[in-house]
Parts: C-alpha cells; sequence; structure tokens
C-alpha cells in the first residue's frame, strides 16, 4: 500500500495523521506544500482544501475521515472495533477540532480510567 499525506510544512491538522502513520509503523511519503507553492495548487485541490490522503492513487480528504482510516492500518490498535477503548478513541478523535477552536468546546470532561 502506497500513502502519501499532502499538507504544509507546518504541525497543523496532518500532523494527527502522521503520528498515526508512525505509531502503526506504516511507511508513507510525506509531501510538503509551501505557502506559495500552495497558492497554484489550491484550484486543483478538491474542496480547495489540505490535507490530501493518497492512498493507492485515490485521493482522501476530511482529516477526521482520514484519521478513522489511517487508525485501523497495522493492529488496528489506534482505532478498536468493540469495548469502552473504541468509545474513548472516537471521543478522542472527534475532540481534536475543539482544542484548536475553544468557541467548539460545550464543557470541560473531567478525565477517568476505565479498566476492562
Amino acid at each position: 500500500m502506497q500513502i502519501k499525506v499532502t499538507y504544509f510544512d507546518i504541525e497543523a491538522v496532518a500532523e494527527k495523521l502522521r503520528l498515526a502513520l508512525c505509531m502503526t509503523n506504516t511507511p508513507f511519503e510525506d509531501e510538503r506544500v509551501t505557502f506559495p507553492d500552495w497558492q497554484k495548487m489550491k484550484p486543483t485541490v478538491k474542496y480547495n482544501q489540505l490535507p490530501v490522503l493518497e492512498v493507492d492513487g485515490e485521493k482522501m480528504y476530511q482529516s477526521s475521515a482520514q484519521l478513522r482510516f489511517l487508525g485501523k492500518l497495522g493492529d488496528g490498535s489506534l482505532y478498536p472495533q468493540v469495548g469502552i477503548h473504541t468509545v474513548h478513541r472516537r471521543f478522542t478523535c472527534i475532540s481534536i477540532p475543539c482544542f484548536r477552536e475553544p468557541r467548539l468546546m460545550l464543557a470541560p470532561a473531567a478525565p477517568r480510567t476505565f479498566e476492562v
């Protein structure tokens, strides 16, 4: 499987994609786009936005969907299919934008530990 992540040379939205790939030991190409190059590239990209995740030539958009896909690679431990861990992983994936935009946070959640 050939995977390529295309994003700016900053740690932002695509960083969670890069981390998921590293954590599952999945080899990937990390294409970093400069801001001047982005102006030329933008009209050619669906939704006029990055990141773009390319898997075997097929392009995928929307970072939340990309992260769910990547979490299932390797042994699947980043996105388990059953149990309480599934809820925690999905909440973490969904809540990441809340940390970037505080206006999206409804109420702070207390840390909790569950034993299975």
